[in-house]
């Protein structure tokens, strides 16, 4: 599915939405999936209320702001995703106390162990760092949602998006 966050009206002042997603109820389980999300400011998406995201193999693209705020309770495994021109791919600050795990060289042994196999790392270009939180909570958390799909390696957004939900748009 693609996720144009173009407005005229933007909470941001730079026609960019803000809370393009937010998952924050109790006992939610979200499988993020082949998504492209683009021109937005924020909370792309907002994770907490004790629910866990297996966001995977998704486009973020012209991001100004911050793509994830993982908050109280939130669990995040983000796996195989590419982001380009994202300002902050994940917020990381002193309010920022849920549980995100970003695979990479050093997390593969805890994705081995919790999860039977290794993590898929995501790919930045132009972009600001993702940080890690809480990972060996973030993994326990989600091995119930990882199931549900295989990522695959992380790719550059093509021309037409025809490898993003539902088919081309």
């Amino acid at each position: 599915s693609e996720f144009d966050g173009r407005t005229q009206y933007s909470a941001t002042c730079d026609g960019n939405h803000y809370w393009t997603f937010l998952f924050l109820g109790t006992q939610t389980q979200v499988t993020l999936v082949n998504n492209y999300v683009h021109n937005t400011s924020g909370c792309s998406p907002k994770v907490g209320g004790n629910s866990v995201v297996h966001a995977v193999n998704n486009y973020w693209s012209n991001n100004t702001g911050f793509s994830y705020d993982v908050v109280d309770n939130g669990n995040v495994l983000l796996e195989g995703n590419y982001f380009e021109n994202t300002a902050v791919p994940n917020k990381h600050d002193a309010e920022t106390v849920g549980a995100i795990i970003v695979p990479s060289s050093s997390t593969q042994s805890a994705c081995k162990s919790t999860l039977g196999r290794n993590c898929v790392e995501n790919a930045l270009s132009k972009c600001g760092s993702l940080t890690g939180n809480r990972e060996s909570a973030a993994l326990s958390n989600s091995k119930k949602v990882v199931s549900y799909y295989k990522p695959t390696s992380a790719k550059k957004f093509g021309s037409t998006s025809q490898n993003f939900g539902v088919g081309s748009i």
